[in-house]
């Protein structure tokens, strides 16, 4: 016993001095973060004030271009929540801002969610995995779809209740170490941007804004909540949006011994692990985004960000706060640093104009989208082409069949 001490007493002195020595170095584990050595050494090299020289490239709206009025109606909004002296000031407890993910934080037409993609190489290319027949299935039309920029009217339905079954059976730190590994790979669509890179650098510039005149961030989002937290970890988000503030999409979640025992009645062991059960609980999007808001946080937002169709009710519901709540809608309208679709923007605008929504141009208001180097690898004149092409041909059938009856 004797012994025992000395020998952890000299391991602990000689720990000890290699650490004053500065001789200790922190194994690193590129599967778990994706980031370069460079990215990682800068987020490590803090300021005078305390704030990473990551952090500080957020500051100021930096990636927004100059005179934006967004910028300008964002600060006049947050400089009256938080004057004491103004009418429209919101205590702390009450400034809630809620942020959709995919489209709004984080790329989505690259050339599809990230979800999407990681669902695809599970199905349809990762050798470690027997997809079932008809979801392999799946996952070979994903590809096809991503290669176009167009997927089946019901592959939304299909997509959120195979996720759930691809992982089933995993634990939560298995399924994180599947999300890691897939975001150190190269982003389909992009030169330059890893998939765990393809945050929009100009709204990191508003959470961080936001965070910083005492606003609570959360992520409200139709993506798993597991996926994003894990995307979250390590990324210059990480620091404003804690992971107990990320709402998203649930599948079950099982003991691992439970088998087909009701969670009413079984009892979580010493031996146990927590897995995922396989089963869709519910999809994160349209009216269920306002009830998990409703649920979790328990307040109405006072400020919504969101990007589609599926963030109406978060963003009405933003603006129904007692506060005088503001949404934010982003527009793809830019074809140069993304893929953006002209159109589809020009028609989302109109329809957020009736519902008294500000409106984020990224090709007018975003100076830069993603990090430094990145670049599109597609043409968006083709891949327009292509979706206008689909699109005429599909309203030619929908007219001829409604002709027909």
């Amino acid at each position: 016993m004797k012994r025992s001490l000395r020998s952890l007493a000299a391991a602990l002195s000689l720990a000890l001095i290699l650490t004053a020595c500065g001789n200790v170095q922190t194994p690193t584990n590129e599967t778990q973060n994706p980031q370069s050595a460079d990215s990682a050494q800068t987020q490590s090299v803090k300021d005078d004030s305390g704030e990473t020289a990551e952090a500080g490239k957020y500051d100021d709206f930096a990636y927004w271009k100059e005179g934006s009025p967004v910028v300008e109606s964002i600060k006049e909004f947050v400089k009256n929540a938080t004057d004491e002296s103004s009418p429209n000031f919101i205590p702390k407890a009450d400034r809630i801002v809620t942020f959709d993910w995919d489209g709004t934080l984080y790329a989505e037409l690259n050339p599809t969610y990230f979800e999407w993609a990681m669902l695809e190489y599970r199905l349809a290319e990762d050798s470690s995995y027997a997809a079932p027949p008809e979801m392999r299935q799946f996952g070979l039309e994903l590809r096809e779809g991503m290669n176009v920029r167009k997927f089946a009217s019901d592959a939304e339905t299909y997509q959120a209740r195979y996720s759930a079954s691809a992982f089933s059976g995993m634990t939560l730190e298995e399924y994180k170490d599947y999300v890691r590994m897939f975001m150190a790979k190269d982003s389909e669509g992009f030169e330059n941007l890893k998939y765990g890179e393809g945050w929009y650098q100009p709204m990191i510039s508003v959470v961080k804004y936001l965070y910083d005149n005492d606003f609570k961030i959360y992520i409200c989002s139709g993506s798993n909540r597991h996926l994003i937290r894990t995307v979250v970890e390590g990324s210059p988000l990480e620091e404003y949006i804690p992971s107990e503030n990320i709402i998203g999409t649930d599948s079950t979640i099982l003991a691992e011994h439970q088998g087909n025992t009701d969670g009413y009645e079984y009892s979580y062991s010493e031996d146990d692990a927590l897995i995922f059960g396989g089963q869709l609980v519910y999809k994160n999007l349209n009216m269920n985004k306002v009830s998990s808001i409703t649920n979790e946080i328990g307040k109405i937002p006072v400020l919504s960000f969101g990007n589609s169709g599926s963030d109406i009710a978060m963003c009405e519901l933003a603006q129904q706060s007692p506060y005088g709540g503001k949404a934010y809608m982003l527009l793809c309208d830019n074809v140069e640093q993304d893929y953006g679709n002209l159109e589809k923007a020009a028609n989302f605008k109109a329809k957020c104009e009736e519902h008294n929504f500000t409106t984020i141009s990224m090709n007018d208001d975003f100076e830069q989208i993603y990090q430094d180097g990145t670049i599109i690898s597609k043409s968006t004149e083709e891949t327009a082409e292509t979706e206008t092409a689909e699109e005429a041909e599909t309203q030619a059938a929908e007219e001829t069949a409604a002709n027909a009856a």
